[in-house]
């Protein structure tokens, strides 16, 4: 059986656009000339779980456990696969709400699989006995995040109220039947996801131990982000030496296991206790809010936790064959000591909501506070160079922050303070915002896209081609490369054939110098023999002649 990474199409158009997203962030340019790199779906508005550290726990309850779901439209998602999918090499579907809720999952799924998309998925798991899923799964997806958050059975059905522990495992091994049945190079890489909390974080050695047992690469920890008020309390910023010490314990059982482990990097302890005066304590779960937090219901994605866990980087262009993407670190992270935020969410990647709408990056609260457009009555391009993209892409350059850029904690590893939801809640949208600002740059010209231009230029065409030679010498090396243990060993068999050869060849030549002998010895006989041959004929003819009377 062959696995998603065996069909995966990484084009001249896809490496050209990746080199002019890399140097476009360098530059810090607002607009953009390139196309997204990866493209981040939300399809299903709810989940049928329920968290009680989840954003989606502040809905209405009667909008939960995939009550009044609402899809994504097949019509905006075509709109992506002629729009964007010919420049982009990644599709993560799954950044909020349970993406297997969707009438329309297995289409998105094969259908960006088709679209030559490296296909992500992030889910919780409990949906993959559906009939013939888990064989889709190991078909087209490359990367599979599945969110447990625990080691044990009371420990997860706590956290993920609406599932059972032995449904989710009996899923991970139907899961890994078709997954393991593709080759190592190829099949789909499993990630176990773990939300770090004060509440379950003595399980994340078991925790690498469980991933280890179910086969799974990669282990993905992610700080819980305060989003609801049981959610809060969990946060470890207030325990960071307890923190780094389970951390380092993780990362060494994971390193005997053979477990990559990403988590985010430990505490700075010394420079944390210098500032432990000037912050103010991190509030203390009381007793009604800890009850709460064990029996409330939630649902199955903690937004923040999800998009963190979902911004994995391919590469890197191309996870190649055994690697696994980076951790959202990797496309977004605070530069120590500059004006400048280090974030590449809203130049290389592209969030959209299962309404259509277009957010520049992947924080909880961004479906709200940072709407950048909407697909069901714009186009792509349209939106991508719009007035707030820039804008948001300006301010990240300059250090010109919007309130939920400054705090925040997905950017920033480790997280510098635990974000203030009500400061979140009262900021600005990011229309608002950039209203507020002068624009800095010159009104420009209409601008094409960088890939239009050079295919209109017939660069791209040129480019091709010098590609496709390149393709084709490497297949030969390759070749070569191939046949080289061959050549090698059978060079080997005739040097350790060579002394006997040699050996054979010194019996030949004295066996040769006999038969010379013998040969020479032969002529000698031969013309001793004839001599006397000769005399006696001699003898014999003068005889007769004179009998004959002619002598």
């Amino acid at each position: 059986m062959l696995g998603p990474r065996a069909a995966r199409r990484f084009t001249t158009v896809h490496r050209l656009n990746q080199i002019a997203a890399e140097r476009a962030f360098e530059r810090g340019e607002a607009h953009a000339l390139h196309r997204p790199l990866a493209v981040f779906l939300q399809v299903a508005s709810g989940c049928n779980l329920e968290c009680y550290m989840c954003i989606e726990l502040n809905r209405p309850e009667g909008t939960r456990r995939g009550r009044g779901l609402q899809s994504l439209s097949r019509e905006v998602f075509e709109k992506l696969c002629v729009q964007v999918f010919p420049y982009s090499s990644r599709l993560h579907i799954g950044f909020g709400g349970e993406p297997t809720l969707s009438p329309d999952f297995r289409y998105y799924v094969e259908r960006g699989f088709e679209c030559g998309q490296q296909v992500d998925l992030t889910t919780n798991g409990t949906r993959i006995d559906q009939p013939g899923l888990a064989g889709v799964l190991a078909r087209c997806v490359s990367y599979l995040q599945v969110s447990i958050d625990a080691a044990t059975r009371e420990t997860y059905e706590r956290i993920r109220v609406g599932s059972r522990w032995s449904h989710l495992r009996a899923n991970l091994e139907l899961l890994n039947r078709h997954r393991l049945a593709c080759p190592p190079s190829e099949r789909t890489r499993l990630s176990l996801c773990f939300v770090l909390m004060k509440s379950n974080l003595d399980e994340l050695v078991a925790f690498v131990e469980l991933a280890a047992s179910l086969q799974a690469e990669e282990v993905h920890a992610q700080h819980v982000i305060p989003t609801t008020d049981a959610g809060r309390p969990e946060s470890l910023f207030d325990e960071p030496e307890r923190y780094n010490r389970v951390r380092e314990q993780a990362a060494q059982r994971a390193r005997e296991l053979g477990v990559h482990f990403d988590a985010p990097r430990p505490y700075p302890v010394a420079a944390r206790a210098v500032a432990a005066a000037a912050e103010p304590a991190v509030e203390t779960p009381t007793a009604e809010q800890a009850v709460a937090a064990q029996s409330a219901e939630s649902v199955q994605h903690a937004d923040a936790v999800q998009l963190a866990e979902a911004v994995q980087s391919a590469d890197s262009a191309q996870p190649e064959a055994g690697g696994s993407p980076t951790s959202c670190s990797a496309h977004a992270h605070a530069g120590a000591g500059a004006a400048r935020l280090v974030c590449k969410l809203p130049t290389q990647q592209l969030f959209i909501s299962y309404e259509g709408l277009v957010m520049p990056c992947c924080h909880p609260h961004a479906n709200v506070k940072m709407r950048a457009g909407d697909l069901r009555t714009e186009d792509f391009d349209a939106i991508w160079n719009n007035a707030l993209f820039r804008g948001l892409r300006r301010a990240l350059h300059t250090g010109d922050l919007h309130p939920i850029c400054r705090s925040c904690s997905i950017v920033q590893d480790p997280p510098p303070a635990v974000e203030d939801v009500g400061m979140i809640r009262a900021a600005p949208t990011l229309v608002e915002w950039v209203a507020a600002r002068p624009s800095e740059e010159p009104a420009a010209p209409e601008q094409r896209p960088l890939l239009e231009h050079l295919e209109s230029t017939g660069i791209l065409a040129h480019v091709e081609a010098l590609d496709s030679e390149l393709e084709l010498a490497r297949r030969h090396v390759a070749n070569l490369e191939a046949e080289r243990p061959h050549l090698l060993g059978h060079i080997a068999n005739l040097e350790s054939e060579r002394p006997h050869l040699v050996g054979h060849i010194a019996t030949l030549e004295a066996e040769r110098e006999g038969l010379r002998r013998h040969a020479e010895n032969l002529e000698h006989q031969r013309a001793a023999l004839s001599a006397r041959v000769d005399a006696r004929a001699r003898g014999w003819l003068w005889t007769l002649a004179r009998r004959l009377g002619l002598a």
